[in-house]
Order: C-alpha cells, then sequence, then structure tokens
C-alpha cells in the first residue's frame, strides 16, 4: 500500500514538473511587478500567467492561482501591494488547466479561502486535472476540493463587491468569463476577465468524441462575449490584452485608464471568432471530401434484419475467400442465410447477390470490428 502511494506521489510530481519544463511555460511564470488596475482591482500574476486581486475591507477574491509553482508569487505581490495573504477568502478562477488553477490547492491551504468553480470544471478541479478532455494524461497536479459549484449567471459577492461569472465553455467545459462593474471618475466601466477563446492544438471541432458538442459550445461562448461591454479588457494569459505595454503606460500616468479597452475587446473577440469559424468550416469540409472507410455502416439496411447487428458489404467471393470492402450497388435479399466472413465465424445473417458474388453480411458488434480490422489494417 505504501509502494502504491509512493507510486502515485512520484507520478503527480512528474507530470507536474512538465507543466514547467518547456522554455514557454517558464517564461509564462516570470516575476513582474504588481500593480493597481482599477478601484480595488489588482494584477498579482506572473509575467504572463494573469492573477487578479480584488480587495474589499472585508477580505480578498483572487482569480487564478497558476502553476503549482506561481502561488508564492502571488503571495509576494498581495503582500507587496500592502494586503495580507491570509486575507483572501474566495479562490476562483478562468479554467482549470494546469497553467491556471495548479496552485488552487496550496492557496487554499495557505489562506483558508473557499473555492468556487464552474460546472463543467469542478470535477476536473477535484481530480487533479483527470477527466480534461484535452490533457488528461499529459498534465496533472494537485487535487484540491470545491466548496460551491457555479452556473452561468452566479455571483460572487465579498465586501461591498460583486462579480458575475458567464460560463463560456468551449477550451474547457466550465470555461469562466468574470464579470465586475469598477468606478473610476465618477464613471462606471465593466472589467471583464476573458476566460479563454483559443483552440488548443490537438482539438477537432468536428466529430470530437470527448466532447461532442464543442463546436456548439464555442459558438454559444462567441455570442455571449459578443454581448458583454468589454470596456476593461482583460484575460487569464496577460499577452491576450496588452497587460505589460498597459502597466507601464499606466505607471506613466498615462489618461485616460490604458486598460479601457473596448475596442481592443472587441477586436479580440472577433480575430478569435474567425479562427475558429475557419476552422470549422476546414473540419467540416475535409469530413465531406474524406470517402468512407470500407466496412462502414450502412444507412441503407432493412430494419427487420437482426437490429443488434452490424451492415458491411460483402465483396466478390474469389479464391482467398470473402473480404470486407464496398459493394455500391448490391442489395439485400432477405431470407438467404449463412455466408463467410474474414475471420471464420458464422454470421448471423446475410444476403447475397449468387450471380454478381457480391451482397451485404451482418454481424454482431464485436465480430464485426475484429472482422474489418483484419481484413483493412485498421
Amino acid at each position: 500500500m505504501h509502494s502504491l502511494c509512493f507510486l502515485a506521489v512520484l507520478l503527480l510530481a512528474a507530470s507536474a514538473a512538465r507543466a514547467q519544463s518547456t522554455e514557454t511555460f517558464r517564461s509564462w511564470n516570470q516575476p513582474v511587478e504588481p500593480y493597481r488596475i482599477m478601484g480595488p482591482l489588482y494584477y498579482v500574476g506572473a509575467s504572463d500567467i494573469a492573477a487578479f486581486l480584488l480587495a474589499t475591507p472585508e477580505g480578498h477574491v483572487l482569480i487564478n492561482s497558476g502553476f503549482e509553482e506561481t502561488p508564492p508569487l502571488i503571495e509576494a505581490s498581495v503582500r507587496k501591494l500592502g494586503f495580507r495573504y491570509e486575507d483572501v477568502k474566495v479562490l476562483l478562477t478562468s479554467h482549470v488547466h494546469f497553467d491556471h488553477a495548479a496552485g488552487h490547492a496550496l492557496v487554499r491551504e495557505h489562506t483558508g479561502a473557499r473555492v468556487m468553480v464552474m460546472e463543467g470544471d469542478d470535477d476536473i478541479l477535484a481530480g487533479g486535472g483527470q477527466g480534461d478532455f484535452r490533457f488528461d494524461g499529459e498534465y496533472s497536479f494537485r487535487p484540491c476540493p470545491v466548496d460551491r459549484v457555479l452556473h452561468d449567471g452566479d455571483t460572487v459577492a465579498l465586501g461591498g463587491l460583486t462579480l458575475t461569472a458567464r460560463r463560456t465553455p468551449g477550451h474547457t467545459k466550465g470555461c469562466t468569463t468574470w464579470t465586475i462593474d469598477l468606478v473610476e471618475g465618477g464613471r462606471t466601466y465593466q472589467a471583464v476577465v476573458i476566460c479563454s477563446m483559443s483552440i488548443n492544438p490537438g482539438v477537432r471541432l468536428v466529430k470530437n468524441p470527448r466532447y461532442p458538442g464543442i463546436a456548439q459550445d464555442y459558438a454559444r461562448t462567441f455570442r455571449t462575449l459578443e454581448g458583454l461591454r468589454g470596456e476593461v479588457f482583460l484575460g487569464a494569459h496577460a499577452s491576450l490584452y496588452d497587460a505589460a505595454a498597459k502597466a507601464q503606460r499606466l505607471r506613466a500616468g498615462e489618461r485616460p485608464n490604458p486598460f479601457v479597452d473596448p475596442a481592443g475587446y472587441r477586436r479580440a473577440v472577433r480575430e478569435a471568432r474567425g479562427r475558429f469559424e475557419e476552422q470549422l468550416a476546414r473540419e467540416k469540409a475535409e469530413a465531406v471530401a474524406t470517402p468512407p472507410a470500407a466496412g462502414r455502416v450502412l444507412a441503407d439496411v432493412p430494419s427487420a434484419v437482426d437490429p443488434r447487428g452490424r451492415y458491411v458489404p460483402l465483396a466478390d467471393r474469389g479464391s482467398r475467400g470473402s473480404q470486407i470492402s464496398i459493394a455500391a450497388k448490391s442489395r439485400i435479399r432477405p431470407g438467404h442465410s449463412g455466408g463467410e466472413h474474414a475471420d471464420g465465424g458464422a454470421a448471423k445473417q446475410s444476403g447475397v447477390d449468387r450471380d454478381a458474388g457480391q451482397g451485404y453480411i451482418s454481424w454482431s458488434i464485436v465480430t464485426l470490428e475484429r472482422a474489418v480490422a483484419q481484413s483493412h489494417g485498421f
């Protein structure tokens, strides 16, 4: 038992180490000076892994914890701004990938903050990354208990501040965009922390068995984002909204506040939607252009034949015996029985045109899959 636990710890540590194993990931997680964005909203994240602090007299809200190595950087930033890290009462996230939520367990342990996560991402966080449709088996992190599961439109209130959680799925199933109203110079601005609009490499929008509704979710997300004002434009990655340059301009005293950038927000959403629609159109075109594989299930077989069977064309009956291939013009002839197939098993039913040497044959699902594999080398 002890050896199994030790092995699990080693595997978790190895996976976590991979999160910081590339030059890109390391460059995202460099310390930067914290700064006030507007009102009670502060940047306390790393060079590209964004984290935001909302400070109130009753405690603080923290959005995102970054890599497992990021919380010490966040803590240092919070203290440098003059706040107590222990006063973080609520811990939120944009989404539960390893670069935004892997530090949740450590932040919760050190602050006692209540962890609130959107439905669709809650089980992934509680499982330390297990079950994520894209990165399951590639990256894992320390599991973190979830104190409250959020739903689209739910609010989180603390110390007179209210954040609204908008479920914007696609990048993850529980991807969460946060909105909050901030006041500066007598005017109220809507701040929007975009979850993510990107499609990770290797993710398909068409026929994705691990996320069948992904294309519809992305489309819904863009409609949601287009309906927000996005006056203070923020995101889970600082590079999305040019944070470093805006912070430098803010420190130089530029007015109006450079983080007020609704045009940048609209442009980012428009460009991301364009990339999504381009990939979706490309995948749909590929699906139409790709000829169906031999051994496909045919839609025009009679329903009266064994409903548990699968129907595939039976090719010419030559010296090598029956092979599974496409016989485009053949049709079932009910009433015939018997037949041959590639692995020598007995077919449930078959209809064979004795003159043409072609027909359809029905196998049980298991037998069919084995026969197709043997005939075509899949």
